[in-house]
Formats: C-alpha cells, structure tokens, sequence
C-alpha cells in the first residue's frame, strides 16, 4: 500500500503527463523529464532522452484512508500517454507506448499494480500508435502510417483499414496517417489526420469526407448530443458524415491560442486552450462558448469584530483554491467527472464543484485543509 505523500516523494523529477477516468479507480501518467545536467551525458536532447514513467492509481473506495494510492513504475520507454479504460469489462486499463506498439494492461481496478500485465509489440504497427479509443466496449488503435487497429484479445490486434487507406498513406517514413479516432458505434467509426484528412467507417465500408477546412485534426468526440466535434487546434469543426460547420472560436480566445485539449462532459463539450493555468478553461454548449470559472472561491474572515458571524462578513476576502496546472496540460472526462493533469498537479470537476487530487508541491493535509481535496467517501 501506498500513501498520498509515497506518491508525492516518487513523483519528484516526473511530469504529470496524462491520466484516465474509471468509476472505480483514478489513473494517472507521470513521465521523466529531461535535465541536461541530470541526463546530458547518455543523450543529446529530449528528444533522444528515454527515461521512466509511473502510473499511480487513486482508490479510496477500496483502501482505507491514507492507504488509497499505489504506484507501478517502468523504466527504459517513454511516452505513454494514449490510454483507454472500460469501466463495464476488462481490460480496466490499457496504455500503449506509440513508439513500439506495447501494451500495458490491468484487467480489474481492484488489482494490485503488481498484476500489471504487459505485451511487448502487440500491435505491429504501421509508423507509431497515435490513439486509442473505446467504441463499443471494444478497443480501437490508430497509427501515423494510416492504418487502423481493433483489439482482438491483448495480443492480437486485427488491422481494418489499410486494403483501402494504404495507397493514400504510402510514404516510407509513415508520417502523414491517422492522429486520432472515435466513433458511435462500431458501424460509424471517424479517423482524422493531418491536413484535414477526415475517413468514415460506415457500417464496415471506409471513405474520405471532405471538410471545409484543411488543417490538421488533433482530436475526435463522437459526443451523446449526436455530433462529431474536430480539434483542428485554431478551429473546432461540428458535424456528421458528410455535413460539417466551422464553429467561431476566434472571438473567445486570445489570438494565436490554439485549443491543446477538447471533451464532452455534462452537455457541452470543455475546450482547453494552450496556456490554459493563465487562459482558462471554456465550454461550448448550446451554440455559445462561455468561460468556465476554475476554482471555488473561499470566503475567509479577516478579523474578529464580533461574536455574530453574519457581521464578519464585511470583513472577508475572497480566495481561489483550485488553480489549472501549469505546464503541457491533457484532459479527460467520464459521465461524472472531468479531470486536468499538468507538470506538478490534477484537478478535477464534478459539474458544480472543482477538487485538487494531487499537488507535487503539497502534502494531502495542506490540500484537506483548504476544503477542495477529492475524497468520493466524504462527498
């Protein structure tokens, strides 16, 4: 077993990279980062640096309190941040490491992380994996080479695609393919890539579409409200099939902030710009992008004047106590919770209020203390 304040000691020189939501368990990624006086002797730069990542697991709901946290670490791969959970079945976890095509795997929640599973080269992939996804209960896996990956058990992966894709992603270095993928059902599957690429699996049978703007697709929701939404980044596309419309995100963000990160959660869908611990978070529902306020605001009484306290509020000052992480920031949503990882921090929201689950910098009773820390038991 494992404390809040183990993971925060063994997460010290790691970034908060990514997580995952399962009912039953809190997943997140932690990745080494690069020093040069740390690491400059074994590589040139980060880009050739290998180090180790971590994955912690929050259960409070199976652990007693203080011992809700465990961790796995693996050394000698690196980037690990495509991760697909089922909430209904195993696999519980899955992760993929985009350079190799290895799988990381725990069948239950409720497992300890040392019945972690991994398969080294289970999907021999066509360039790197760039995204997972759950469609169906099923697990789909997409790569730069332009192909497309469904998960037949863990070590096999059945390629769906390519008969029709390969001549349109022929290029030896597999670089231009897929970047992402969702779908509503196995019979309507979306693959987008770079320049505007956008194919269709309908009901078995692969197509381009044409959109009306050609830049690159970093992200894909098939969301409950029955469209598909497409992160190009410096626009958001909304559509179906063959009808597509650019929705104006122009006039709501700074200029040249592009959207890093984009989910559905409660009836809109949460767009997360670059920048965000000093931009903000934003939501698109009902036609309209608004702000979201990040932070619950905590009203504290400066001074004392009297035993009544209703009079000590003339003398209060307000103070945010949940703040967007700073650093390379991901996002993720279930149906209850959407959760923001950052370099040192994870936040998260319930739709009315926002908790801190985990600071790097703050032991679990200062984060207690400010009344915001995410205990499922004492909600």
């Amino acid at each position: 077993m494992a404390s809040y304040e183990n993971i925060k000691d063994i997460s010290q020189g790691l970034n908060i990279v990514s997580g995952a939501l399962h009912p039953e368990c809190i997943y997140l990624i932690a990745e080494e980062f690069f020093d040069k006086k740390k690491h400059g002797n074994k590589c040139e730069d980060e880009w050739d640096f290998i180090g180790k990542f971590h994955i912690y697991l929050y259960k409070p709901l199976f652990m007693e309190q203080g011992n809700d946290w465990q961790g796995k670490l693996y050394s000698g791969m690196v980037d690990m941040t495509r991760v697909a959970v089922i909430p209904n079945r195993p696999p519980a976890f899955l992760g993929c490491i985009s350079a190799s095509g290895t799988i990381i795997y725990q069948a239950n929640a409720k497992e300890e992380p040392e019945n972690f599973q991994m398969t080294k080269n289970a999907i021999k992939a066509r360039g790197r994996i760039s995204d997972l996804a759950v469609i169906d209960n099923d697990i789909y896996a997409t790569s730069s080479g332009g192909a497309v990956y469904k998960r037949i058990t863990d070590e096999n992966w059945e390629e769906i695609a390519l008969s029709v894709t390969e001549r349109f992603f022929s290029d030896d270095s597999f670089t231009n393919g897929f970047d992402c993928i969702d779908g509503f059902s196995a019979d309507e599957i979306y693959v987008g890539g770079e320049k505007g690429i956008l194919w269709i699996c309908d009901k078995g049978k692969w197509r381009p579409i044409d959109l009306p703007y050609n830049k690159d697709i970093e992200q894909i929701v098939c969301a409950p409200d029955g469209y598909v939404y497409l992160n190009c980044c410096w626009k958001i596309l909304k559509g179906r099939k063959d009808s597509w419309q650019i929705i104006d995100i122009d006039n709501h963000l700074p200029p040249s902030m592009g959207i890093a990160k984009m989910s559905w959660f409660k009836g809109g869908v949460y767009l997360l710009p670059d920048a965000a611990s000093a931009i903000g978070l934003y939501c698109y529902r009902n036609d309209i992008i608004k702000q979201v306020p990040v932070g619950n605001i905590q009203i504290k009484p400066k001074k004392t004047i009297s035993n009544n306290p209703l009079l000590n509020l003339e003398f209060t000052n307000a103070e945010v106590q949940v703040f967007i992480p700073g650093g390379l920031n991901d996002m993720m949503a279930n149906d209850d919770l959407l959760m923001i990882t950052g370099g040192n921090a994870v936040i998260l929201f319930d739709g009315n209020r926002w908790f801190n689950l985990f600071n790097k910098n703050k032991s679990e009773e200062e984060l207690r203390a400010t009344g915001t820390f995410y205990d499922p038991r004492e909600l």
